[in-house]
């Protein structure tokens, strides 16, 4: 795997991250992450499998 895909893989894990915190501390964010969700497993479990990836990328 190429640096840079490992970058883009590391700042979508970040990124989901930082809506889930801001949708816990922010009800009108959530509520909009809820109306607008497009993912077929919540959240909390996306960033739990890419987790999961994370660990079996080749350095």
């Amino acid at each position: 795997m190429k640096e840079s895909q490992k970058k883009l893989i590391n700042s979508l894990y970040e990124t989901l991250i930082k809506i889930n915190e801001e949708g816990l501390n922010d009800d009108q964010f959530y509520e909009w992450i809820s109306e607008n969700y497009f993912f077929e497993n919540n959240l909390e479990e996306i960033i739990h499998e890419i987790k999961k990836a994370k660990t079996k990328i080749k350095n």
